[in-house]
């Protein structure tokens, strides 16, 4: 037998339990405390390379995002450039257009005012001739000068209001170019604008189409998982063929998927692509349109709606995340449009009728199961609720020490640094600047990686209140007093 001869701290303790067991079993204890101890050791001096492993991980993954981001940056920068020279130059050829249309209206009125002025000329000197003539007293002759003057009268009078109404023209002309240019522009930003908004909706959809398609599957499956025949196909890369495809026993249902994140939800478009979908497919008779998060257009009076329209019933359902009993939502419609179906496909409904009330007995029986079974689920649901909530709340103590351990870390490489570069020095009124004082920390300590706001909040904790003075905002620098920086 072994005896061991060894002290301990005086204000340790050891549970009296230990005498109750075997020198086998209390060897055993002693060894596997030594292994434990010497894990927990290791992976201590190891935790300051796991953090600075975790920080490069993170800044790797960082960096592709930022890649990511920047590409598609430059994709839209290009995309818009291009459509912007594509306008500029569209808008250049319709002014070049409507700017000869301008200058052969020109040349037209000088031609005409031309002509205006050889016509004033000639009146004038009938004016002329006019006077001369008026010295003789011959009544005809005055009278057919009086009929000439009255002639070129009323010519001029024309030719005047004419070359009015052409100067009127080219007025016109000139606001109209001008309030076309300015609408044109206006429409080519608009479109523009519209552009580049459809070009992030259709990038922004695609992806929140694709979450949504995915959390609808595996709903879809947990639900019906159990029924007789059930098989469910992915239908989103076949066109006219909705996104997943229902099988049961006596009948198929066409769904159609909707993941919006407009305020407006799903609209009228959606609702006539998914019966022109339906169109395509004579064999489908029963199609759901499920809306995951908002309201359907002109169907949104109750969880769902059933409309049968050309011998198909439509279900229209509603906000299906935000309803708290979605598997019995999803469970009414699934038995009523089979009800529905096998009404719309008997040829005699009374005989139909007979059966339903026949087996009216079955179905209340088969209901009070389904509630109890809803029952025992909430159950269940509540249980797995407070263990994941209680497992929650194991996780965040456990971050919380880490934190914490991570925090202290940090803390004690500055107060170190800081004892070994600074000294006090009072009544000096030396005022040093926390930007200042980060810049020397990040020369002194590359490897130490940590944020400004980091820095500024341990400066505080480890400095006294009388020699640091805080700004009024969180961006704004501390200032140091009664320190000073050692001259090495």
């Amino acid at each position: 037998m072994l005896l061991l001869n060894f002290t301990i701290p005086d204000d340790a303790y050891i549970s009296p339990e230990i005498t109750n067991y075997t020198d086998y079993e209390r060897y055993l204890i002693i060894t596997l405390g030594i292994k434990f101890y010497q894990i927990i050791k290791e992976s201590h001096l190891n935790e300051n390379e796991e953090i600075q492993r975790i920080k490069n991980e993170l800044n790797v993954k960082n960096n592709r995002k930022i890649n990511e981001m920047e590409i598609s940056i430059q994709t839209i920068k290009s995309l818009y450039q291009e459509l912007i020279e594509k306008e500029i130059t569209r808008e250049k050829k319709n002014n070049e257009e409507k700017m000869q249309i301008i200058k052969e209206n020109i040349e037209i009125l000088k031609h005409e005012n031309k002509e205006l002025n050889v016509l004033i000329k000639e009146l004038e000197l009938k004016n002329a001739i006019n006077e001369e003539q008026n010295k003789y007293n011959d009544k005809t002759i005055e009278n057919e000068i009086m009929k000439v003057q009255t002639e070129y009268i009323k010519k001029y009078e024309d030719l005047k209001s004419k070359n009015n109404e052409l100067t009127q023209t080219i007025n016109n002309i000139s606001l109209e170019n001008e309030k076309n240019k300015n609408e044109e522009n206006i429409k080519m930003i608009n479109d523009l604008k519209t552009n580049f908004e459809e070009y992030k909706l259709k990038t922004c959809s695609s992806k929140i189409g694709q979450v949504g398609e995915n959390y609808l599957y595996d709903f879809l499956i947990s639900v019906f998982e159990g029924y007789e025949d059930f098989e469910i196909i992915n239908t989103t890369k076949k066109p006219h063929s909705g996104d997943f495809l229902l099988n049961f026993k006596d009948f198929s249902i066409l769904v159609d998927c909707k993941n919006f994140i407009t305020k407006s939800g799903v609209s009228t478009v959606d609702i006539n692509k998914l019966k022109n979908d339906v169109k395509q497919n004579s064999n489908i008779k029963i199609a759901w349109m499920i809306s995951l998060d908002k309201p359907i257009v002109r169907y949104n009076d109750a969880p769902f709606v059933i409309k049968i329209e050309d011998g198909v019933c439509y279900c229209y359902i509603n906000s299906l995340k935000n309803v708290n009993n979605s598997e019995e939502l999803i469970t009414s419609c699934w038995w009523s449009c089979k009800e529905i179906h096998t009404i719309l496909n008997k040829e005699d409904d009374m005989e139909e009728l007979k059966k339903l009330k026949k087996n009216s007995s079955k179905i209340k029986n088969i209901a009070e199961k389904m509630k109890k079974r809803l029952k025992e689920s909430r159950q269940l649901f509540q249980q797995f609720k407070k263990m994941h909530e209680e497992q929650e709340d194991n996780i965040n103590e456990i971050l919380s020490d880490e934190i914490l351990n991570i925090k202290e870390i940090y803390k004690e490489i500055v107060l170190n640094w800081w004892d070994e570069v600074f000294v006090r020095d009072e009544g000096k009124n030396n005022k040093l600047k926390s930007n200042y004082i980060y810049e020397i920390f990040k020369e002194n300590k590359p490897d130490v990686n940590m944020c400004l706001d980091r820095f500024k909040l341990i400066l505080k904790d480890i400095l006294n209140e009388e020699d640091i003075i805080v700004g009024k905002s969180e961006k704004a620098q501390y200032q140091i007093i009664n320190y000073k920086l050692l001259q090495k």
